[in-house]
């Protein structure tokens, strides 16, 4: 499961995101070449100081996402994601 979310989110499209004043929602799609659109669904907490983001790019690393699909989840850079991290580890 894990690999599979890592290919779809690495050529997703973005369709949807929600910015509200408690969350992010993101809704990234992928379209299959027979035309099955797989998607992933994710609400995060919004924390507008990126030192915040710890807590949830250690939860996403344990589900075994890799570190650019957790940036585009979370809408931070990749560098801010691999400084997490390795802030963690």
């Amino acid at each position: 499961m894990n690999t599979v979310l890592n290919l779809m989110l690495r050529n997703a499209v973005k369709t949807t995101q929600i910015i509200s004043e408690n969350t992010i929602s993101t809704v990234a799609t992928k379209v299959l070449p027979s035309g099955v659109k797989v998607g992933i669904f994710v609400i995060a907490p919004n924390y507008l100081v990126k030192g915040k983001y710890g807590d949830c790019v250690r939860d996403l690393s344990k589900l075994g996402l890799n570190q650019n699909a957790i940036a585009k989840l979370l809408e931070i850079s990749p560098s801010t994601v691999s400084r997490l991290v390795h802030e963690i580890l």
